[in-house]
């Protein structure tokens, strides 16, 4: 059974590096788009809310992560992770296509549907 803690603690380990980029980028883009108004920029400085917004996906990443992975053996659906290229080309393909596709379809169905994100990509060509 303890094994499993290591197993589960590894994991969370592997997470947390990419939970910390997305928190910095969260917290950027909050800031960036207004989400985060003035008054509150005004109370409190940029690299406080920065921080404190990475820190909390930091800690759902990491508690979230543990458990998830502690109910994934319990269940049964944990895999052995390794880099076999086939499988590894095709989920690299499928991503990027998925990808492409959402973006070319959110911008040619949504941007004309819904204001404000016409308005956005009127304001952020590519």
């Amino acid at each position: 059974m303890k094994q499993i803690y290591k197993s589960a603690f590894k994991f969370v380990l592997i997470v947390l590096p990419f939970a910390l980029v997305a928190g910095i980028s969260l917290a950027n883009y909050e800031i960036g788009t207004g989400v985060i108004t003035e008054e509150i920029l005004s109370q409190v400085s940029k690299t406080m809310i920065i921080s404190s917004i990475t820190i909390q996906t930091v800690l759902y990443a990491a508690i979230c992560g543990f458990i998830g992975y502690l109910l994934a053996d319990k269940i049964g659906l944990l895999r052995s992770f390794a880099w076999s290229g086939s499988y590894f080309k095709k989920a690299l393909a499928g991503g990027a296509i998925c990808g492409i596709l959402f973006f070319v379809l959110d911008y040619l169905i949504f941007a004309k549907l819904l204001v404000p994100v016409a308005e956005y990509y009127e304001t952020y060509t590519f």
